[in-house]
């Protein structure tokens, strides 16, 4: 081949791949990148959930649609990414069903205090038909519910005594969510609750603002508790439930094939984050005992219920006393 021909043929190649890579650049772009926030550590279950939602929902898609995430509440609070959602300004959200209470009260029936007997029989409720049926109320109220799940029963832990029985409580000054339904079952135990933000607990109990708190093990952990709290007991008083929910104008956007591909995405990020979450149970609870804190797994559970007796009496009214018992009986 003489050189001057050797030099074309490159020329024609060059001029080739040249043409064909804004094609592939086009074929490589997904068709839809949407931001899903979450307050979660990337550490906490629930973001190793989420990060199987997004390699799902990408290879499922054939690279159609792309979600970024963006935890540690980059976008904000839970709240104010909620409102986001409504807005259209924050696409996909996971976040705890507490905050979505404030917009659709009838969520608020999975606050209910001893709902589950063990975390199987939680992920059957949520993952099944009960939890659909609340998933589809949620568009009343400006965004989509796409999944139901959780991370972790609530415990107890405080600086001043071994809680083993309800007697234990009184007196205990206790951060809790800004949950209603949690405020009254402390009050009812004889505790003094104190309702605040998750970033200003470790100061508090640093500072001895508050004695205790309760939240699930993977969150003791993640936000540093077991750091400034000497007693852990564990209840299971009630499971953090918790709902991925999207935009409805960003869900509008998807056909609805992709709208399929996004859910089952949700549901899978339920489904991991349940799977840590009992993985969690068994190694938080090892490693507290393990860094010294005093931890009991033989609470009297039933005296607990008994105490919050006015508890339940207020919420069968409020919700109807065969729909808690429905969840309470359900069989996985």
């Amino acid at each position: 081949m003489s050189v001057f021909n050797f030099k074309r043929l490159l020329g024609i190649g060059a001029i080739c791949v040249v043409g064909a890579m804004p094609m592939q650049a086009a074929q490589a772009a997904p068709q839809h990148v949407f931001t899903l926030g979450s307050v979660g550590a990337p550490t906490a279950p629930e973001s190793a959930g989420l990060r199987a939602m997004a390699d799902y929902v990408k290879k499922n898609s054939s690279d159609r649609i792309e979600i970024k995430l963006e935890l540690s509440g980059a976008l904000g609070g839970e709240r104010e990414m909620l409102e986001g959602v409504q807005l259209g300004t924050v696409d996909l959200e996971f976040l705890s069903t507490a905050v979505i209470g404030n917009f659709d009260p009838g969520i608020q029936i999975l606050d209910t205090p001893f709902l589950y007997k063990n975390l199987d029989q939680a992920q059957a409720v949520l993952s099944g038909p009960i939890g659909d049926k609340l998933l589809s109320k949620f568009a009343d109220y400006g965004f989509v519910g796409l999944a139901l799940g959780g991370n972790g029963f609530r415990q107890l832990t405080n600086n001043a005594r071994q809680v083993s029985s309800p007697s234990d409580v009184k007196g205990l000054k206790l951060r809790t969510m800004e949950n209603p339904i949690y405020v009254d079952v402390w009050k009812t135990l004889g505790a003094l609750p104190t309702p605040m933000s998750i970033t200003e607990v470790y100061s508090a109990l640093q500072q001895g603002v508050v004695d205790g708190q309760e939240n699930p093990v993977g969150a003791i952990i993640n936000n540093r508790f077991d750091e400034v709290q000497k007693y852990v007991s564990i209840l299971n008083y009630a499971f953090n439930s918790a709902a991925i929910v999207m935009a409805p104008s960003s869900y509008g956007d998807l056909s609805e094939a992709d709208q399929k591909v996004v859910r089952d995405g949700a549901k899978l990020a339920m489904k991991v984050t349940f799977e840590k979450v009992a993985e969690i149970q068994k190694t938080g609870i090892q490693r507290l005992e393990k860094e010294g804190l005093k931890v009991d797994q033989t609470v009297d559970v039933d005296a607990f219920r008994k105490q919050l007796a006015p508890v339940y009496d207020s919420l069968y009214k409020r919700f109807g006393e065969a729909d808690i018992k429905a969840i309470q009986d359900y069989k996985q």
